[in-house]
């Protein structure tokens, strides 16, 4: 059973746990993220595929940048 607070979680708070939230999201604030992926599987590159055609070929993913 969901029940919806009459009351904001916020006004039940002091001030200083108020404060102490507010430095917690500016130190856990979200970063961009950028990872590579395949373009005809969509797996995180290099996937299954590209890590054994490199492996017959040779070649490292640092030189298929």
């Amino acid at each position: 059973m969901n029940r919806d607070l009459s009351v904001p979680l916020s006004s039940l708070a002091s001030r200083a746990d108020v404060a102490q939230a507010r430095d917690i999201l500016d130190i856990h604030a979200a970063r961009p993220v950028v990872r590579r992926v395949c373009i005809d599987c969509g797996a995180e590159w290099p996937c299954p595929d590209a890590l054994y055609a490199m492996l017959i070929t040779g070649t490292t993913p640092e030189s298929r940048t």
